[in-house]
């Protein structure tokens, strides 16, 4: 192969035989030289992330290194007359790299963690075997040297294995045909395949749309693993749902977006990218954090989808805003600035001051069999302010149970969830 890289097999080799050849030198038998063959193989292995980067990056050794370590390890027992192990004495912690900081005593193999798609230099894996009469394995070498690398020419002048990554293999085909014929062309797009093989840290993702640090945050606490900004006046778009889904490391995702108006847009979403994505269709925050209460990580996403979809409808969304602009509600008017209390999204109460108002909705809403209100106030509440409205409530209904929580939504003093 031209132009080896070091950090790989190859170095690992290269080293072994060496530590091989020295002992040699010294008139050590057989099993002195595969010990000093596997010493050397072993310290060339824990030294490959200092020779190329994208192992130090990811703390991780060579994969065809550790391989070629097994084989020199079974040469090793085998002479010695032992039984063959199945790891490595002391397991894979018993290799320490120290110029890697890692969380955790264990080495990782570069296969076990894979690298990144920018690192991917050359994207087509181009293979072929070319068939002639006299066939110039350097010339081909030389020409093909240019357009990639992993380049490998092997073979006799009637017939040539060729291996190469390329970003033109058109090209790497052109100038093996001025040699010859062309039998088993193989051609694969590295990235793709890359793509596909990603692990998924995790069977099932989460993302949520929301408006407000506090109600992220409890998102956050929740499981969610992508919050989206968004809410009644700033809806996200499909392209934004579309990045947040593809940023979960998961298998499948599960979205809710927690608006009405968001649900069209989340439907659009999933059509459009490459993993199966189920829909809760979450109205409003106070269903989505009902839903989201539902879920287990350890359930299949049926399973959860029906938990989700049925805990979301057993909760009574309530919100207390203002009015824009005047306007009428069942031929009543209202005037800009006056606070509207909305259930389900329908204006139920007009006032002038948000706890009466509060009360209002609460009374019309509360039955005997819901015992939980929470309150997420936002829209320039301050805490103190909230708190002596949680008091207020408790004592107006001393069989239920009132909860403040800081939400910090734009637009509306609270978002209520009555359950």
């Amino acid at each position: 192969m031209k132009k080896p890289v070091e950090g790989t097999i190859l170095t690992v080799a290269r080293l072994a035989a060496k530590g091989a050849v020295q002992s040699a030198k010294t008139g050590s038998g057989v099993v002195g030289v595969l010990e000093a063959a596997y010493a050397s193989a072993q310290q060339a292995l824990v030294d490959t992330p200092k020779l190329l980067p994208v192992l130090k990056q990811v703390g991780v050794v060579d994969a065809g290194g550790m391989g070629w370590l097994l084989v020199l390890q079974g040469f090793l027992q085998a002479a010695k007359g032992e039984t063959l192990a199945e790891e490595l004495p002391g397991g894979k912690a018993s290799l320490t790299v120290e110029t890697v900081d890692r969380p955790s005593p264990d080495l990782p193999i570069a296969g076990d963690l894979p690298v990144s798609v920018e690192q991917i230099e050359f994207q087509y894996c181009t293979e072929l075997i070319l068939k002639g009469a006299a066939l110039n394995q350097d010339g081909l070498s030389s020409e093909l040297e240019p357009w990639g690398d992993s380049l490998l020419v092997v073979g006799d002048p009637s017939m040539l294995k060729v291996h190469i990554h390329s970003n033109h293999p058109g090209r790497v085909l052109e100038i093996c045909l001025n040699q010859g014929s062309l039998h088993e062309v193989h051609i694969n797009n590295m990235v793709e395949q890359f793509q596909s093989k990603q692990p998924h840290s995790k069977p099932l993702g989460l993302v949520a749309v929301a408006s407000g640090a506090g109600l992220k945050n409890i998102l956050f606490s929740l499981g969610v693993d992508q919050v989206i900004e968004g809410g009644q006046t700033s809806n996200p778009s499909a392209e934004d749902l579309i990045k947040a889904i593809e940023a979960v490391n998961a298998g499948r995702v599960i979205l809710l977006p927690n608006n009405s108006n968001i649900i069209l847009a989340a439907q659009q979403a999933r059509e459009l990218v490459n993993k199966p994505v189920e829909i809760v269709p979450a109205k409003s925050i106070p269903q989505g954090i009902a839903a989201l209460v539902a879920f287990d990580p350890y359930s299949t996403p049926e399973t959860n989808l029906e938990r989700m979809v049925s805990a979301a409808a057993q909760v009574v969304s309530v919100e207390i805003t203002y009015a824009v602009r005047d306007s009428q509600w069942e031929g009543r008017e209202i005037k800009a600035g006056d606070i509207l209390g909305l259930v389900e999204d329908r204006i139920t109460v007009v006032g002038q001051e948000i706890n009466p108002v509060v009360e209002q909705v609460l009374d019309r809403v509360l039955t005997p069999a819901q015992e939980l209100v929470t309150l997420f106030y936002g829209g320039g509440i301050g805490a103190r302010e909230a708190h002596d409205l949680q008091v207020e409530l408790s004592e107006k209904y001393p069989d239920v149970d009132f909860e403040l929580q800081e939400g910090g939504q734009p637009l509306y003093y609270y978002i209520i969830s009555v359950g």
